[in-house]
């Protein structure tokens, strides 16, 4: 667009000046004055048209490195796209860890507090264990005892039915033997 620009100021320029010359030539009389204008007007125009083509050159330059880094922000953005949908996903993923990781803590908790019921209720166990087994013991030792009272018991009763057979025996004897 500037390039067109400066090629129709550049020729609006040259027109008007030619112009100028062709008035003031006509007016003084002398061709060879034209002429010179002409000249003048020719090597301005050459001059004009040579940095105008530089401008071209230049703006197709610029062009090209405005086309060349619009490609490269096209890339850093779809880049930037890509890299943010891996974010989105690895953010969904995040959050479902901490999800399973906050019901894991809860059933860590509820366990936990299972476990705990499960040793109070086998502490109360062992001690009920501990005290029938103290029963138990007791219980054996008053048998062992009461099984020794009755040998003992026993070994009387045989010595006294001894004692009595003897005294029968004797009696017996003597009563008439």
């Amino acid at each position: 667009m500037q390039l067109k620009n400066l090629t129709r100021i550049t020729i609006r320029t040259s027109t008007i000046a030619g112009a100028i010359s062709l008035l003031s030539a006509c007016s003084d009389g002398g061709v060879t004055d034209l002429q010179t204008k002409l000249d003048e007007l020719t090597t301005q125009n050459q001059s004009l048209s040579e940095i105008a083509e530089k401008a071209k050159g230049e703006l197709q330059s610029a062009m090209s490195s405005f086309e060349a880094a619009k490609a490269e922000l096209d890339n850093v953005k779809g880049t930037m796209a890509t890299s943010q949908s891996e974010i989105d996903q690895l953010s969904k993923q995040l959050e479902n860890v901490k999800a399973r990781r906050d019901e894991f803590h809860s059933q860590t908790k509820h366990l936990q507090a299972r476990i705990e019921t499960q040793v109070e209720e086998l502490t109360v166990a062992n001690a009920q264990i501990e005290h029938l087994n103290t029963r138990l013991n007791n219980v054996r030792a008053k048998r062992d005892e009461f099984r020794e009272k009755m040998m003992q018991a026993e070994n009387k009763l045989q010595t006294i039915r001894q004692t009595i057979n003897k005294s029968m025996d004797n009696a017996l004897d003597s009563s008439g033997g």
